[in-house]
């Protein structure tokens, strides 16, 4: 996963709306680009991380989850109230397993 400080920052204080959206194999390696980005209260989107993912599995999207919510979300002290998504079959089941958890 990657991230940048700058939008780590802006994060905290504007992540009470993520967007979680992936791009289609369209890469040399063939994997989805899943990028989570947000967006300020002037309406500008920033990308908060990005994950280059095997695939859209909920064992995948739960680690990303986990990771974004160890790393930039301080084990849910920013945690979004809103989370916007495709409807891709993994991210229903990652989001409840996290759930679950207390992520």
């Amino acid at each position: 996963m990657v991230r940048d400080s700058a939008e780590v920052r802006l994060a905290h204080c504007f992540s009470q709306v993520l967007q979680f959206d992936t791009t289609f194999k369209d890469n040399a390696w063939r994997y989805p680009l899943l990028e989570i980005t947000a967006t300020t209260n002037e309406m500008n989107t920033f990308v908060i991380a990005q994950a280059l993912i095997p695939s859209e599995s909920e064992e995948i999207l739960l680690w990303v989850i986990e990771q974004l919510d160890e790393c930039l979300l301080d084990n849910g002290r920013y945690a979004p109230s809103v989370v916007l998504t495709d409807l891709a079959k993994g991210f229903k089941a990652a989001f409840r397993i996290a759930r679950t958890k207390g992520i």
